[in-house]
């Protein structure tokens, strides 16, 4: 079979002689060429008009279009500037939800309501910001520390009269591990926290003479720390996520001042120093308490450290 080509790519001897091929042109040569032979073939066996390459004007435009498509195909200096790289492991996905903000369901156990933003920086990095309100409230699980502890009249007492509200703040960096990077899988993060409680109770002490009396402890203890949390984090669908905050230990500094109105002018003053004892006496690892008991006023204060443990988080998150 005789194949015709285009006038485009025809030379004379005199030409070919003196053109130098560049060899970036020539896989542009081959594809002209064999889409020639194509339409060719196919003309003869469905005889759709296209008998002579040279003369047919729908052909020639076809094949110049075809030509254009493999130019803009191969050109390596056209469209760039729309080609975002990927890469290896991540998908292409540039309007996945970078942002979270989350709410902690164990927390509301405790009545707490604990919110958490996570924001994506990098690939496989994000920061986080949590934020816990506990609003005045008696001691959690109060049933069940009244069932073990209810027989000692003190301790029930205690149990019945405290009240507790809290505030912290959690700011947190998180490193993910897995392939699929920020905000899934696997991650270590670093943490700090503040957290500041409120505290009251009515304190009952019975003196030598037989007289009770009953001030009212109130007051706030702060501390500051840090650790390292270990934890998890899942897509459950294109706007939810499961975040599992699996343990976290921390380590800070706490500071405390708590005190207490009652008319005590009449006790005695071994009274008073047995009432320091009992409050200092309190067993508190880390914590050193200094008690002052005056004519009208008990004042406690708390300095020292403390370990705590960052963990039973289970969040649900929506994604924007």
């Amino acid at each position: 079979m005789k194949i015709k080509l285009p006038p485009a790519i025809l030379f004379t001897a005199s030409a070919r002689k003196n053109f130098k091929v560049n060899i970036k042109f020539l896989p542009i040569l081959l594809v002209t060429i064999l889409n020639c032979y194509t339409i060719k073939s196919i003309s003869q066996v469905t005889g759709n008009g296209f008998h002579t390459m040279s003369s047919s004007k729908t052909e020639n435009h076809y094949t110049a279009n075809n030509f254009n498509k493999f130019v803009s195909y191969t050109n390596p200096y056209q469209n760039t500037a729309n080609v975002t790289p990927q890469r290896f492991g991540q998908k292409t996905t540039p309007n996945n939800p970078k942002n979270i903000i989350k709410i902690n369901l164990s927390a509301l156990v405790f009545k707490n309501i604990s919110l958490q933003y996570e924001r994506v920086i990098k690939r496989k990095m994000s920061v986080a910001l949590g934020i816990a309100v506990m609003p005045k409230t008696g001691l959690p699980f109060k049933q069940t520390l009244m069932d073990e502890f209810g027989n000692n009249a003190d301790a029930k007492r205690a149990i019945e009269t405290t009240k507790l509200s809290n505030f912290s703040i959690t700011p947190e960096i998180r490193f993910y591990a897995g392939r699929k990077g920020a905000p899934a899988g696997f991650y270590v993060a670093p943490f700090l926290r503040y957290n500041s409680m409120n505290f009251e109770q009515l304190y009952e002490f019975t003196a030598s003479d037989g007289k009770l009396y009953h001030p009212f402890i109130t007051g706030t203890i702060n501390n500051f720390g840090g650790g390292i949390l270990l934890g998890a984090q899942w897509h459950l669908s294109k706007t939810l996520t499961f975040d599992w905050w699996i343990a976290g230990p921390s380590y800070g500094t706490l500071n405390g001042d708590l005190s207490g109105t009652e008319n005590m002018s009449t006790m005695s003053a071994a009274d008073k120093q047995k009432l320091e004892r009992d409050i200092e006496d309190v067993d508190l690892p880390l914590i050193k308490t200094d008690a002052t008991v005056g004519n009208n006023k008990v004042d406690v204060k708390l300095s020292g450290s403390y370990v705590g443990l960052r963990t039973f988080g289970f969040a649900i998150g929506f994604k924007f």
